[in-house]
């Protein structure tokens, strides 16, 4: 079996990165899109405002993991938002996405965040057990709300 190797994507790996971040997002039911994932990829790496590692079994890219940075003001603390975690479905329990998932934790520790924050579909069962399988805990104290805005 090829070895796993979890890394920080540059922008070089733009290329490989988008397929896999157009699959991700059908995942979530939205069309296939190469275009829009390339120009998203492509301004987080312009603009620096996410961290994104990749996982690769041998030389192929099999998953990926998106954080974004954050404040919170009740802590008065950095925190991070992994946002974004995939892996292909032939990669699945290879240990990519727990690799994936510990490397954002360290990186989040690193950077002195007080916590990573995650939010999970609810019909999401392997995901949820992935992260609680690494120290996440449910917040039972807060809902989470979303409002489209007008553009």
């Amino acid at each position: 079996m090829p070895q796993l190797e979890v890394s920080t994507a540059r922008s070089d790996d733009l290329d490989e990165l988008v397929p896999l971040f157009d699959d991700y997002r059908q995942f979530y039911r939205k069309l296939p899109n190469p275009e829009l994932a390339h120009n998203f990829l492509s301004e987080r790496f312009k603009n620096r405002d996410s961290v994104i590692f990749i996982a690769r079994l041998g030389h192929e890219l099999v998953g990926f993991a998106q954080m974004f940075h954050s404040l919170s003001s009740v802590t008065a603390d950095h925190v991070w938002q992994l946002n974004d975690l995939y892996v292909v479905l032939a990669a699945r329990r290879s240990g990519a996405g727990r690799a994936l998932v510990e490397k954002a934790k360290t990186y989040a520790a690193r950077t002195g965040a007080k916590y990573l924050r995650v939010v999970v579909q609810k019909d999401n069962l392997a995901l949820q057990n992935l992260y609680t399988g690494q120290d996440f805990k449910l917040d039972h104290d807060h809902l989470l709300f979303h409002c489209k805005v007008d553009t």
